[in-house]
């Protein structure tokens, strides 16, 4: 909503949606071409949205008042209210970028406040107006509603725009798109909601989307207080989409993080609330034309999530270590089975299934009379099956013995709480001997008693060589100086090299870019001939989304019109070529959706005027040939 001066501004009709496209078409070709317009924009424009208009007790709602004007505010306050608590507040200045009359360009100022507000009671609740105050003038602007429900509660039975119907219109007091909105949801999914003392709890972190999902950033992740957690999955670039029925309306799942929880004390545990500050979302279908996709921005918060904590049965047998929680499996060896007196032998004990394997406490080997045991060395081991952490821990320990005999491990057995049963399991070891011979003994028949069996491989140590050193240092020698200075050389000369490979190809793609759009227009030109106007304008839209691609190195999905004409303006191209690209892609909406009588060759006269324009530019060959 924009302000005016002293008063809010009065509310609008809303204009049926078969009249808004070919206005908003017809509105955007009258602001690019009208240079009257373009030399006079409004000065001062105030404007407060927020992202959504319903949410529930414990979610937070993001207001952001944006300021455009010629010069700094003497004053811009956000309202006080008693019905929201101010959970964060920041503020930051950018340049909003317009395309003037007379090949100029128009730069105007814009503070932006966004403040993240969280409501402190439910009902419909009203931010109050938000005043600045420019060149000693007030601009105010309108109260916005909040509805704000119980906990938990929300409805999700809108549509989303483009499966079936068209996309709501914009509402008084926020952004466009609103109705979709309150599908947007970011829930916690438990695969159980009780669990015993030290059982894993998986805990699946979903973005239940109407559109689709663009980016993903500004993760905010639980405490997980009073839980051992293990990250099991965490999406960092695509996120995997699962499609689901939700009150009947299919819907986009992503997957934001899953994580392994192991209780570490009885009672009723809180999985607190993941928050994601920055959801990007294509809005609408994709256009051919890539670059120039709407993308709307937003934020949400998950419900907290109990879970039920059950202490573990009283009756441990005695040995039990807590921590000893699973489904697991016990393995002891030992190796070599035979030793003289003085060699060490290893005792391997080894645990392994589902659970926390970094909380286990293995059997351990008690000393045995005769030797000398030194300290165990622990290894542990995990991976991820079907969503449950599998592990395995390992401990070895090496023991020596002085003096002949045999020693025998006895067997024992090794208590753990197996949760999937309920109860306490007992794990048996088995008796384990080792045969100890004394130092020298025979290991093998017709070897002596006493006899070193290593003998017969020595070799006497020679002491009559005389080591002398023949000829200067190696650093004296002219070829050692060469040796340090041809590395450097050659790493620098085959860096030079690839450095001028790179630039010959990036020129080249330049050049071979004007080519392959002017291919396209030609190609348009015959489909215009043979009556296919529809496959000749999206020739025409697809050679200059390519020729601007092929321009900045990179597809500019999501980019709007005044982002797009910043890069192209930073890569080398001057106003009047931008302008003559936006004023073509004008005309090719036009065309598409019929507004007014345009030609084929009017469109095409366009789209080549604005290639000449921008072959005149001094552009940069983008890195890589792209």
């Amino acid at each position: 909503m924009i302000g005016e001066p002293g008063r809010p501004p009065p509310a609008r009709r809303p204009v049926p949606a078969a009249r808004r496209l070919p206005r908003a078409v017809a509105g955007v070709v009258g602001i690019l071409l009208s240079t009257s317009a373009l030399s006079s924009p409004a000065e001062v424009s105030l404007k407060a949205t927020v992202d959504r208009t319903e949410v529930a007790q414990g979610e937070v709602v993001t207001l952001e008042v944006r300021l455009e004007s010629p010069e700094p505010p003497t004053r811009l306050d956000l309202p006080a209210t008693s019905d929201f608590q101010v959970e964060a507040q920041e503020q930051s200045q950018e340049h909003a970028f317009t395309l003037g009359g007379g090949g100029g360009v128009l730069f105007r100022e814009a503070y932006v406040v966004t403040a993240r507000l969280r409501p402190l009671r439910a009902g419909a609740l009203a931010i109050p107006s938000v005043r600045a105050v420019v060149r000693g003038r007030e601009y105010i602007t309108q109260p916005i509603v909040v509805k704000v429900g119980a906990a938990g509660t929300g409805p999700r039975a809108a549509p989303p725009p483009g499966a079936g119907g068209p996309a709501p219109g914009p509402q008084a007091g926020s952004r466009a798109y609103r109705g979709w909105e309150k599908d947007l949801v970011l829930e916690v999914e438990l695969d159980r909601k009780e669990a015993y003392l030290g059982e894993q709890v998986t805990a699946s972190f979903w973005l239940l989307s109407p559109l689709e999902l663009l980016q993903c950033e500004g993760v905010t992740t639980p405490r997980y207080d009073g839980f051992w957690q293990e990250e099991l999955e965490t999406p960092r670039t695509r996120f995997p989409l699962e499609i689901r029925n939700v009150n009947g309306i299919p819907t986009r799942t992503y997957l934001v993080q899953r994580v392994a929880l192991f209780p570490t004390r009885a009672g009723e545990l809180t999985v607190d609330s993941m928050e994601l500050s920055r959801i990007t979302l294509r809005v609408g279908r994709p256009s051919p034309l890539g670059a120039f996709d709407d993308a709307v921005t937003l934020s949400r918060k998950s419900a907290p999530v109990l879970v039920k904590v059950r202490p573990l049965p009283p009756d441990a047998p005695p040995g039990y270590e807590p921590g000893n929680v699973g489904t697991l499996k016990l393995d002891v060896s030992i190796a070599p089975s035979q030793v003289q007196v003085g060699e060490p032998f290893t005792v391997r004990v080894q645990v392994s299934g589902n659970g926390n394997v970094r909380t286990l406490s293995p059997p351990r080997v008690s000393p045995l009379p005769g030797t000398r045991t030194f300290p165990p060395v622990t290894r542990d081991a995990t991976e991820r099956r079907n969503n449950r952490l599998f592990g395995t821990r390992i401990i070895e320990t090496v023991v020596v013995p002085e003096q002949p005999g045999e020693l025998v491990l006895p067997r024992s057995g090794w208590p753990y709480f197996d949760p999937q049963v309920g109860r306490y399991q007992l794990a048996p070891t088995p008796e384990l001997r080792v045969n100890v011979i004394p130092a020298g003994a025979a290991t093998g028949p017709g070897t002596a008693p006493g006899t070193n069996v290593l003998t017969a491989g020595l070799r006497p140590i020679r002491s009559g060589a005389i080591l002398s050193r023949r000829g200067p240092p190696a650093w004296q020698e002219p070829w050692f100086l060469a040796l340090l200075v041809l590395p450097p050389l050659a790493f620098f000369s085959a860096a030079a090299a690839d450095r001028l490979r790179q630039k010959a190809q990036g020129a080249r793609a330049l050049r071979g870019g004007a080519r392959t759009a002017r291919r396209r227009l030609r190609l348009a030109r015959r489909r215009f001939s043979h009556g296919d106007a529809t496959a000749a304008v999206a020739e025409v839209e697809q050679a200059l989304s390519a020729y601007a691609s092929d321009r900045l190195g990179h597809v500019a999905a999501g980019l709007t019109r005044d982002s797009l004409a910043e890069e192209l303006l930073r890569a080398g191209a001057h106003p009047p070529a931008v302008r003559a690209l936006f004023g073509a892609l004008d005309l090719i909406d036009a065309a598409r959706y019929g507004a007014g009588d345009l030609h084929g060759e009017e469109v095409l006269t366009a789209a080549e005027r604005a290639l000449d324009a921008l072959e005149e530019a001094d552009w940069q060959a983008v890195e890589g040939g792209k």
